[in-house]
C-alpha cells in the first residue's frame, strides 16, 4: 500500500466494524440485562475517534483527489459536478442514517463498513498516486486509463 489513501481508506473500514462489533456487545448486554455504560463509552470514544481520524485524511483528499483528476480543459465544470454529486451523497447518508439506526445500529455500521471496503478496493485497483508529480502529469496518466 504506497497510496496514502488506501491506507486510510483501510483503517477507516475497520473502525466502522469495531463500532459494529460494540453496538452488538451492547445490543448482548441489554438482553442480559447488564450495564451497559462502561460500552455506551467505548462507542463514544470510538465515533469520536471515528471523526477525528476522518477529519484529517479521508475528508481534505476527497477534495483533492477531485481537483486532480479531471483534465485542465474541463475541470472547473466537471469539478463542480462532482462537487454537487458528492454533497447529494453526503445529504443521502445523512437522511438515511437516523433509519438505519433504528433498525439496528449493527446493520448501519456494518453497512457502512462494506461500502468503505469497496471504496478501499476501488481506490487500490483504479486510483494512480499523484504524489509529487504537476497536473499536467497527472492528465497524461488519465488519458492513459
Amino acid at each position: 500500500m504506497n497510496n496514502p489513501t488506501e491506507t486510510k481508506k483501510c483503517h477507516k473500514s475497520g473502525g466502522l466494524f469495531v463500532l459494529a462489533w460494540a453496538f452488538g456487545l451492547i445490543n448482548q448486554q441489554e438482553l442480559a440485562h447488564q450495564d451497559t455504560s462502561a460500552t455506551g463509552l467505548l462507542v463514544f470514544i470510538l465515533i469520536l475517534a471515528y471523526i477525528a481520524t476522518f477529519a484529517f485524511t479521508l475528508g481534505p483528499v476527497t477534495w483533492v483527489l477531485l481537483s486532480e483528476i479531471f483534465p485542465n480543459f474541463i475541470r472547473e465544470k466537471a469539478l463542480s459536478i462532482a462537487s454537487c454529486a458528492l454533497w447529494m451523497a453526503c445529504f443521502i447518508v445523512v437522511l438515511i442514517t437516523p433509519a438505519l439506526l433504528n433498525l439496528s445500529p449493527v446493520f448501519n455500521f456494518i453497512l457502512f463498513g462494506s461500502l468503505n471496503v469497496a471504496g478501499f478496493i476501488f481506490v487500490l485497483k483504479w486510483l494512480p498516486e499523484t504524489k509529487g508529480r504537476s497536473l499536467e502529469e497527472i492528465e497524461t496518466l488519465w488519458m492513459k486509463r
